[in-house]
């Protein structure tokens, strides 16, 4: 019918994120073959705005000292998921929202998952960037309100000025 499946793909991110395996290859296939379409970028990121608010309510006062220390080397369940949402984020390049004047998108109906085609106005190429500028603001709000590992809060340190604040929505929310 043309509309995204976002449920489903929902569900398929929640998996990866849960992962306790390797997800190199499914950040390869991602990042490469399917973050070029702005829906599946806007979906992905509503997506992990949600997994990452749950996963921070599952993690409460001695999760982040679990989280940042280690506990006897063995790594965390939910410090697994921490590294997991992060390496999803980073492997979804970020789209110039200034440069771009039109939009690839994977389904038929653009940012809608109900089914309705995006017409007219909404889906000007003006409107989908400010909704995707949104959702990659929340999507990473999300993320660093999370007790971060000390090594992934360390690469988010060193990357933030230059891969995330400049396409946040608001970056003076983060002060």
């Amino acid at each position: 019918d043309g509309s995204f499946h976002s449920a489903i793909y929902h569900k398929f991110l929640h998996a990866v994120v849960h992962a306790t395996n390797s997800i190199d290859d499914v950040l390869e296939l991602l990042g490469s073959k399917y973050s070029k379409y702005a829906d599946v970028c806007f979906f992905t990121y509503t997506s992990l705005d949600k997994i990452a608010n749950s996963l921070g309510s599952q993690t409460t006062g001695s999760g982040k000292d679990v989280l940042q220390n280690g506990d006897d080397g063995a790594e965390d369940r939910s410090a697994i998921c921490v590294r997991n949402v992060y390496n999803i984020l980073v492997h979804i390049p970020a789209l110039d929202f200034k440069k771009e004047s039109k939009f690839d998108m994977w389904s038929t109906v653009g940012l809608s998952s109900k089914g309705e085609k995006d017409t007219s106005e909404g889906s000007s190429a003006t409107r989908i960037s400010k909704k995707l500028k949104l959702k990659f603001t929340k999507a990473w709000l999300a993320f660093l309100k999370l007790p971060l590992p000390l090594d992934v809060y360390k690469e988010v340190l060193a990357t933030l000025h230059q891969n995330v604040i400049p396409s946040m929505s608001n970056p003076a929310i983060l002060w």
